[in-house]
This record gives structure tokens, C-alpha cells and sequence, in this order.
């Protein structure tokens, strides 16, 4: 090893350790960077190799999810500034950029952004992941693959050749590693093939008048992740029939409605799903004379073999329609057919279930001690998390929220129910706004050691604080299996309430869950045990 190399590997060792080391926060460490960038040449190329890999813009609605990790995180109003300072020496060291937006009262504008990129890929070739989960500013604007398709695409079709139909020079939308599909039509615009494409996504949610889909099949050889959002999306996806040989990540979103088919395993053969890491289930079924839903799930654990590659399954009730025979199939799931499942996805490491966010059911109730047993069988299990658990799970296994927080009695659980009932009172006096900002605890005050859920200011609060677990679930309708479904947020005036319910009888459902693997980390509506 030669002085130059170690001098680089302890200049490396500065930007891409010491620094996050003594940072309290991303955004400090991204300072740091952006300091010792200035101090000479090769800080600056590793600082910025650093800085620009991997971008993430996000706006006060999605602070939660900035993470100590390798991202850098520009906050919406430092974008503008963003933009006019990029060059393209820094833009080939992008890698992704995803911006956590939402234009609903705010209105953002990324069109500054979309013409920079095409510019910048008018002078070179470079690869970029280019995620907008900003869907209100997509809905009424365009997608940067619209805008490319616009700016630089040309149809030549020679000899019927698949390849020729992009063009004879290469097109700027063979940069983008992701695509973004909004429109049934786009797909008779696009290449029929692209060489860098890893990830695709449908959200179609309207079609007008007939469409004709491409006449030859589409080939995406290195495609890796599929994420189907819609109905609609899900048979435009089918009637397209592509050759997807390199599947790993799939999310398949379906609604058996009154004017749609059921639901049929075997209209998805294209998948290979042995292959898969990733699968997500959106499926509903609106038909009482129906259970395509417990006949999809049924096909899936009798057509995979064992051994399969599995890691992470995703069981959502799409739009969490709460029709009770609809609900009536997921409690047969998730009560009698997870067995077969698990026993063919025996390497799951992580699982995520939403089947009823909004109404509670007294009809359609779980077997925990079967669904128990059937998660039991998986020993790589990492993470389970239930996220509707306060509005359907409890209600389903007959948990009150007295037995939640009132069976423990421990010194610590004592001083905690007196500080939820000074609280509530507190928020009661205040006409229930849930602002504690001026609220201060007083230790001297006698208080119940049992906290009286009939009251009317302590039921309120209760149903604050299973709100505010429950506000930690994100459940992006494009991307999903792009972004976290779970952030957790720290508030410090409600995080001593935690230990209530991680004292009380989630603590035992919990523990029922890891007898078997006790490494495993149980989220039950927010509540990570």
C-alpha cells in the first residue's frame, strides 16, 4: 500500500465514519460534509460522492421519515436552491432521488427539477432511480417519464424489430431505472424494451374509451420489482402479458367489484413466484357469494415449492373494505390458511398486515392461538407487524382497552397512570386539542392507581394515544415497497404512555408470539415490543 492510498482510505475513513460518528443528526452530518467539501479537491469528490448519492426531498407532513443513514435529506424549501446549484458534475453522482411531498395545500412544482435532468441527459448517459411520491402534484402535472416521453422520444419502427422502436439513437428515458405508468396509453408510446429498467409502476386509475395495448410482447428482462397499485393497473399489467423473467419484488393490487372477474391465481403466470423476495398482497372481494381472496392464497401455497426465496409478505385488505364477507375471508386467512402458506415461505424475516383500519368487527373474529401457531412455524422471522391491531384485532380476541393499561401495577406503571390522568384532565379543561405545551405535571397530586376508561376525558385521551400509535403507519398508494410502511415518531410528551401498554396484556400477546424466537420484534398498532 502506497502513501496516496492511505492518505485516500483516512480521508474515506473522515467523511464516511468520524463524521456520522460525532453528528447528532443527518442533517448535521450533512453539514459536516458540505464543510470539509470546501477544505480541498479529493474532500470534495468523496464528501460529494457521499452527498448526492442518494437523495431524498421531503416537506413538514413527512418529517418522520428523515433516518441516520446514507440519504441526504433537502427539506421543500431548500429545493429551488437545490436545483440552481446542481451541475453535472454532481448530477452523474446521483444514484436515486425520491421526493416525500404532498401538494395538497401546498403546491409544489418539480418542473425546474425535470428540465435540468433532460438537459443534463442530452450531454451523457446516466442512470438514475427517480421516485415522486407526491401523487396530487403527478395527478394534475406529469410524471418525469411523461416529460421525457414528450421531450426526446421518437417512434421509428424498422423491419418489426423490438429493439428498433426506440429509436436509432438512444432515448433519455433509458436513464430512468424506474418507470412510472399513469395512463393506459402511455404504454403504446413507450419502448418496448429497455435495457435499464429495475422497477416499474401502475397507476392507473381511470381509463377512457378502448386502448390498444402493443401488438408485441414486451420484454423486460432486467425488470426487478413490480408494483401494480390499482385494479386497473393489475389488468392492464395482464392484458400486456410481458415476459418478466427476473422478478423479485412484486405488489399486486386487485378489487373483485361487481363489474370485475374474481380474482384468479392463475392469471398471473407470468410470475414466477418461487423467485420472489418481496410480495405484496392488495386483494378485496365485494361478491357474499364469493372467496376468490382464501382461493388466491390457497393456489399461492400449492404452486410454490419449498425452499422458495421469500423474505418479506405484505397482507393488506385493499382499501380496507370492510364488507363482512370480505372480512369473513381474512379472518379465514388469517386463522386457517397461514399454515399452508408458512409451511412452503419458510425463509419470511419480515410480515405486514392491514385488513381493517376503519371499523371495528364483532363478526369476523381471529383465532390468535391458531394464528399464533402458524407464525410460530417460521424460525427467520424478524419483524410482524400488525397494523390495524387496535381497530380490528383486539376488538376480534375480545382485549379491552382496560385489560391494554390497567394490569400492571408496577412503581413505574404508577407514576405513568397518574401522568395519563393529569394529561387527560388537562386535555378535557382545553376542550380536547390534544396541545400540552403548556401542560406540567404535578407530582404532589393523588391520583387512581387504576385509570377510569368510562370517563368521558380519559376515554378521550385513550382514543388520542391509539391514534397517534396508529398516525406511524404511512401506506404509500404508489411505490409501497419503496418506502417504509412504519415511522416511528418520537414525541416525548406521549412516549412515557408506551410503557403502559408494553407492561399490560400486549406484553403477553406479544410474548405468546416469540416463545419460539424471542429476537422477534412484534409491532401491534404501533406499539413495538
Amino acid at each position: 500500500m502506497n502513501l496516496n492510498t492511505m492518505y485516500t482510505d483516512l480521508l474515506e475513513s473522515i467523511v464516511n465514519k468520524q463524521l456520522r460518528d460525532i453528528s447528532s443528526s443527518p442533517c448535521e452530518y450533512q453539514s459536516a460534509l458540505a464543510s470539509v467539501a470546501k477544505t480541498s479537491r479529493l474532500f470534495n469528490q468523496l464528501a460529494n460522492a457521499r452527498l448526492y448519492r442518494e437523495i431524498v426531498v421531503f416537506d413538514d407532513d413527512n418529517e418522520s421519515i428523515v433516518e441516520n443513514d446514507d440519504r441526504t435529506y433537502i427539506h421543500i424549501s431548500q429545493f429551488n436552491k437545490f436545483v440552481d446549484s446542481l451541475t453535472i458534475h454532481n448530477f452523474i453522482k446521483i444514484r436515486s432521488i425520491q421526493l416525500h411531498c404532498k401538494s395538497n395545500f401546498s403546491k409544489y412544482d418539480y418542473s425546474a427539477l425535470y428540465e435540468k435532468f433532460g438537459a443534463f441527459w442530452s450531454f451523457t448517459k446516466h442512470n438514475i432511480e427517480f421516485i415522486n411520491f407526491d401523487i396530487d402534484n403527478i395527478r394534475r402535472n406529469q410524471t418525469i417519464l411523461q416529460f421525457l416521453a414528450k421531450d426526446s422520444y421518437e417512434i421509428i419502427e424498422e423491419n418489426d424489430e423490438v429493439e428498433s422502436r426506440g429509436g436509432s439513437k438512444q432515448s433519455k428515458i433509458w436513464n430512468l431505472t424506474n418507470w412510472s405508468i399513469l395512463g393506459a396509453q402511455e404504454l403504446n408510446s413507450l419502448p418496448l424494451w429497455s435495457p435499464n429498467l429495475k422497477t416499474l409502476d401502475f397507476f392507473i386509475e381511470t381509463i377512457i374509451g378502448d386502448v390498444q395495448f402493443p401488438t408485441q410482447r414486451v420484454k423486460m428482462p432486467n425488470l426487478e420489482q413490480l408494483n401494480l397499485n390499482t385494479t386497473l393497473s393489475t389488468q392492464c399489467f395482464l392484458s400486456l402479458n410481458p415476459e418478466v423473467p427476473n422478478l423479485q419484488k412484486v405488489s399486486i393490487s386487485y378489487s373483485h367489484s361487481f363489474n370485475k372477474p374474481a380474482i384468479n391465481f392463475n392469471d398471473y403466470q407470468m410470475i414466477d413466484f418461487d423467485k420472489l423476495t418481496h410480495l405484496e398482497l392488495k386483494l378485496n372481494c365485494l361478491h357474499s357469494d364469493c372467496s376468490c381472496v382464501n382461493e388466491f392464497y390457497h393456489q399461492l401455497s400449492q404452486n410454490s415449492h419449498y425452499f422458495t426465496k421469500l423474505r418479506n409478505l405484505t397482507i393488506v385488505n385493499h382499501n380496507s373494505k370492510n364488507h363482512s364477507s370480505n372480512l369473513d375471508q381474512y379472518a379465514f386467512l388469517l386463522s386457517n390458511q397461514l399454515g399452508n402458506l408458512f409451511s412452503k415461505f419458510t425463509s419470511l424475516e419480515y410480515i405486514y398486515i392491514r385488513v381493517n383500519e376503519f371499523v371495528k368487527s364483532d363478526r369476523s373474529k381471529i383465532d390468535w392461538v391458531k394464528f399464533n401457531k402458524a407464525i410460530s412455524m417460521l424460525p427467520h422471522l424478524r419483524s410482524l407487524i400488525i397494523a390495524d391491531f387496535f381497530n380490528w384485532w383486539a376488538p376480534s380476541i375480545q382485549l379491552t382497552r382496560n385489560m391494554m393499561v390497567n394490569t400492571c401495577n408496577c412503581q413505574e406503571c404508577h407514576g405513568v397512570k397518574s401522568l395519563f390522568q393529569q394529561m387527560a384532565a388537562y386535555d378535557e379543561e382545553n376542550h380536547y386539542t390534544h396541545n400540552f405545551d403548556k401542560f406540567a405535571f404535578d407530582s404532589t397530586q393523588e391520583t387512581s392507581n387504576h385509570i377510569d376508561l368510562v370517563k368521558k376525558g380519559n376515554s378521550k385521551f385513550m382514543s388520542h394515544l391509539v391514534n397517534h400509535y396508529k398516525s406511524q403507519f404511512h401506506q404509500s398508494i404508489i411505490y409501497s415497497m419503496s418506502a417504509s410502511y412504519f415511522r416511528e415518531h418520537d414525541d416525548e410528551k406521549l412516549a412515557p404512555f408506551k410503557t403502559l401498554f408494553k407492561h399490560g396484556q400486549l406484553k403477553h400477546l406479544a410474548g405468546s408470539l416469540k416463545v419460539h424466537n424471542p429476537t422477534l420484534k412484534v409491532n401491534l398498532g404501533g406499539i413495538v415490543i
